[in-house]
Order: structure tokens, then sequence, then C-alpha cells
């Protein structure tokens, strides 16, 4: 009995490091479905020349690797393309899964898998884990590693400890609703106050943006600035500011100078890093 359970437990072994084995996009590993595997090489392709796009080509770049996964979900470099577009695209959750895959099915997959697992579990609030993850990423450090990478990398270290000690000792605080004229189903955040409090710069992603274009990236509009003022107690209707200062691209309020005479605005459609 004793050696019937332990071939059993070896069987057991052998069938989940199989169901972990990197699987290649070779005609070999797929010998009845040679047209489907063309099909999915060719999204990955279509999914390539989208990323190299950056910001403006990652959403459409993780629908067609979403379609090669379709076929192939135990490929390493097609899980770590998605993981990675995840993240850069918009630090999505969903990244983690996909990442973790990757790993499992080949730890080499990528020399800067530990770099975005990290990021992965940034995001996902698993902080001793990034922490974790970014030393393995600097342990694997060569003189190709950039002066910027390497700085980026001890920032969300930092960022990661900063998280630790916030978590352990928690701020209670009270989010109010500015009421209808303000706070809508639209976003409306980075808010700016004037030194005596009796006009507030708010940032929005709402229909009626200046020249009412869309961001393709992330299905939203365009970013503009509002207005409103504090009268009787209450906050006036958001007013847009319309042209100059609003433009057909993202538009938002980042400070204002204290006299309340100047003001700090982001423009474009590309972030930084």
């Amino acid at each position: 009995m004793k050696i019937y359970l332990i071939l059993f437990i070896a069987f057991l072994i052998s069938l989940a490091q199989l169901s972990a084995q990197n699987i290649d996009f070779v005609k070999e590993n797929f010998p009845q479905d040679k047209g489907e595997m063309k099909e999915a090489l060719k999204e990955i392709k279509l999914g390539d020349q989208q990323f190299i796009y950056g910001i403006s080509g990652f959403q459409k770049a993780i629908k067609h690797y979403l379609k090669a996964y379709a076929f192939n979900q135990n490929n390493a470099m097609l899980n770590y393309k998605i993981g990675r577009t995840y993240i850069l695209h918009t630090n999505d959750k969903r990244a983690m899964d996909y990442l973790l895959s990757a790993f499992r099915l080949n730890p080499r997959v990528n020399k800067d898998i530990h770099f975005y697992l990290g990021q992965a579990y940034h995001y996902n609030l698993q902080l001793e884990k990034a922490i974790e993850e970014f030393g393995n990423y600097q342990d694997t450090y060569t003189d190709e590693v950039s002066n910027n990478r390497r700085a980026k990398v001890n920032r969300k270290i930092k960022e990661c400890k900063n998280g630790i000690e916030l978590m352990a000792n928690p701020v209670r605080v009270f989010i109010d609703n500015l009421g209808a004229n303000v706070n809508t189903s639209s976003q409306e955040y980075a808010p700016v106050i004037t030194a005596d409090e009796s006009m507030m710069i708010i940032t929005s992603k709402r229909p009626g943006t200046t020249g009412g274009k869309m961001d393709e990236n992330f299905n939203v509009f365009m970013e503009d600035i509002y207005v409103t003022k504090h009268r009787n107690g209450e906050w006036t209707k958001l007013e847009n500011l319309g042209k100059p200062v609003n433009t057909t691209s993202h538009d938002a309020s980042v400070g204002l100078s204290p006299d309340g005479q100047r003001m700090i605005i982001y423009y474009g459609d590309n972030g930084g890093d």
C-alpha cells in the first residue's frame, strides 16, 4: 500500500511540473493546430509592433497579446509581455497573475522580471514581497542598467518602506462629497485651493471637454481644468476655464502660487516614467 501511495504522490508531482512547463509556439507542440498557432504568432507580432509606440500603443498591444494567450496560456514570454504591458499601461493589478505565471514557467524569461514583479506586488500592497523582488532585481545589475533605472528602483523600495510604516500607523480621515455642483459620476481630482479658500481649481475628465476629444489609450475624455468659488457656505457649479488654459489635449492643475496669480499646469498626452 505504501508503494502505491508513493507512486501516486510522484505522479501528482510530475503532473504539477508538467502543468508548469513552458510551451513554445512551435509546430511540434501543436501538430493539430498549425493554423491557429500561426494566427497566434501573428497576434504576438502585432502586439510587439504596438508596444514600441509606448503609452499610445499599450492598450492595442494587450488586445493582440490576449488573443494569442487564448491559444497558449503556458508560454513564459507571452505571459511576461502581457504582465509588463499592464504595468506600464495603467499599473493594472491584473499584471500580477501574468508575471507570476511567466516566472513560474521560466525564471529566466527576461532580465527585468523581478523589476516588474516588484511593481506588481507594490500596486497590490504586498510591500514586503515588493521590496524582496526589487532586491532580487538589484542582484542582477550589470553595467547595462541605467542610472535612471537604478534610481527608480531605490525610490520604489523607499516608497514601499514608507508604505509599510504608514499602514502600521493609520490615520483617521474624513472625505466629504462637495455636492452635485462639484462631484459627479465623472472624475474630479487634483484640487488646488487659493490662500483665502475662496476659490478651488479642479481637474476633471467629463463630457464637454475642450475640443470634445477622447483619450483612446484609456477610453476617457481629455482632462480639463475647472474652477469653483465658495459662496454662502457652498461651492458653485464647476466652470470650464476654456481656452487658452484648456486645449484639445490633457490639461491638469498642478499648483498655484501663494498670491494666486500664477498656476502650474500639466499639459500633453504622454506622462513621465
